[in-house]
Parts: structure tokens; sequence; C-alpha cells
């Protein structure tokens, strides 16, 4: 699924996205530390609203989203 078209990920786009398995991301589910998510038919989404107030919330500033530019990832020495 294209980012540019979505507004939402699938569980796996997740998972990719901040680089955390999916067994580690249903850890969360369970701990109640996962973001939100809504049900689309047969498959679970997690809006990309949802996936940036979840990091917020539990990462802080301590990793760069998926949507961070690529000269502010150099800048920060993770390019």
């Amino acid at each position: 699924m294209s980012q540019s078209n979505a507004t939402a990920y699938t569980i796996q786009e997740f998972c990719n996205a901040y680089r955390i398995s999916k067994p580690k991301f249903y850890r969360m589910v369970h701990d109640g530390t996962a973001p939100q998510s809504i049900k689309i038919g047969g498959t679970r989404r997690i809006p990309f609203s949802a996936a940036k107030a979840w990091e917020e919330k539990f990462l802080g500033d301590t990793v760069i989203s998926p949507e961070v530019s690529a000269d502010r990832r150099q800048r920060l020495g993770h390019g």
C-alpha cells in the first residue's frame, strides 16, 4: 500500500515502519501499549494519526518516525 494514497498502516506495514516484529506488536496489544487500531472488513488497520500519537506517547524523541526527512535523519546520525 502506498502511503501517498493510504490513511492507515496494515499491522505488517506498521511493524516494518517502526522496525518491530509482529510478535512484539501483539505483546504491545496484550500490554495495552499498542497504537489504537480500527477494523475494516476482516483487516485491522492503524491510522497514521494513531501511529503518530503512539509514537509521541510511548517513544518521545527516542525514535525517528518514517515521515522524517532524509536530511533530518542525516543530521541526527541515522542516515
